[in-house]
Order: structure tokens, then sequence, then C-alpha cells
């Protein structure tokens, strides 16, 4: 799949063979069957479609504002359509409009079940994704920035409040609360086992965790501005970058 100048090109890898040329299609999805395609359009609506054959589906309607991003959820359980200052989940099997909330891009968990959008006010809210319903307000944070992350095993959730992070259980249950920086932390990044977490920080400092008792192992200060830190796959580097827009 291909795209420039709000067009999208499909192509069949095997034989080199253009299958679909849509016109009018600013940013294009695909599911994890590589068989669904959510588009979102010139006109800020998105629209379903099956690559093989070339076939739209739904238009998916509902949204009162214009969409700026739209991506399938893990499982390819929803749609899910962001605006501004809303988020939408419709059904891929339907095209029906399953949810519409006054938040930011939700956070799934690995296996799609539940998720976490930060609402306007700063508090956060963990949702069941199907059937769909709140499970419980996580409030008390003021930062108003949405950095939140599940780790890999969906047990925990990290959420940084401005300099600090606080850790959650799955079900929105407060485990801890994690010290160590004094300025705005930019990212935050689960190992791939769970067991680890990195932050990065205006202050300069990259700090690394133990998720299980909240202890700080190691703080890192980085020659350069630092903006995002990860974990290599198999635990051995850290990556540093520097940030790559102003915060």
């Amino acid at each position: 799949m291909t795209g420039a100048q709000a067009q999208i090109w499909i192509w069949d890898t095997s034989t080199g063979q253009q299958l679909e040329h849509l016109e009018n299609t600013r940013s294009a999805v695909l599911a994890s069957d590589n068989i669904s395609l959510a588009t979102k359009g010139a006109d800020r609506n998105a629209d379903l479609w099956l690559t093989d054959p070339s076939t739209k589906l739904f238009d998916l309607e509902g949204n009162d504002t214009p969409l700026e991003t739209v991506r399938f959820s893990p499982s390819d359980v929803w749609i899910v359509g962001r605006g501004r200052d809303s988020t939408w989940l419709w059904d891929p099997k339907s095209g029906d409009l399953n949810l519409q909330i006054a938040a930011h891009t939700p956070q799934f968990s690995p296996d799609g079940s539940v998720f976490l959008a930060r609402q306007n006010s700063g508090d956060f809210e963990l949702w069941e994704t199907k059937p769909t319903g709140k499970i419980r307000t996580i409030s008390g944070h003021t930062s108003g920035r949405f950095v939140a992350q599940y780790s890999p095993t969906g047990h925990q959730i990290a959420i940084v409040d401005s300099a600090r992070i606080k850790i959650y259980e799955s079900t929105g249950l407060a485990l801890s609360t994690l010290h160590g920086h004094d300025s705005l932390i930019h990212s935050t990044d689960y190992s791939p086992d769970g067991t680890r977490l990195l932050s990065a920080s205006e202050d300069g400092k990259v700090i690394l965790w133990e998720t299980h008792n909240g202890l700080e192992l190691q703080s890192m200060n980085p020659p350069s501005r630092t903006g995002f830190a990860r974990f290599a796959p198999d635990l051995s580097l850290i990556h540093i970058s520097e940030p790559t827009r102003p915060y």
C-alpha cells in the first residue's frame, strides 16, 4: 500500500498487480487480517474497505467533528477514530457507531479487552471493550497530558502525572507512585517482560525502575536533551533519542 497527495494505491505483493486506487483519501490502515482497510477521506470521515476483492463495505458515520486519525483496536474489535476532543468506536462487522466519548486517543490493553481514555478534565476512564462499558474513573492527575502505557502482559498501567508516574493494576487500582524526576516526563517504556520501566524527562534524566515494587534501579544523564527512551527487544540496550518536536 502506498500513498501521496490524498491518494492511496493498493498492490498485490505476490504479483505486483495494482488492486485499487483510492482518490480523496488522506490515510489508511490495514487490520491485522490484512484484508480490512480503514481509511480517512479528504472530507475527514472514515470508510471501511475490503482489499481483495477491493470493495467498500461501509461509510462510517456519526462523527460530528472531523477525524484526525483512524485505526483498528487490538484484535480488530473496533475501528477507532480520533478527533480533536472526541473518540469514536465503530463495529467493523456492521459499520455501526458503538460509542462516542469526549476523550483523547484511547490506549488499549495488549489483548484489546479494555482501554484507557483521558478526559479533558485530566481524569482517566477505564473501559471494557466488548460489551462496551465504563469500569471506573481514575482521578487525581493534573498534568493535562496523555502519557499512559499498558505493560506488555496487560497486568499494569503506567500513567504520567507531570514529574511522577503512577502505577495501577489493570483493574485501575493504584499500586505505587514513582518519584525521581524534577520536570515533566515525556515518555515511558516497559521492558518486553514487564519487569522494568524506563522514563525520560525534561530534567535530562532517564530513570530505570523496577515495576513490582516501584524502586529506582538506575538514573542516567545523557549528554544531549532527552526525548524518548526505549528498551531493545532483548533488554541488552536502552535507546535514547532527542525530541523530534517541541514540547
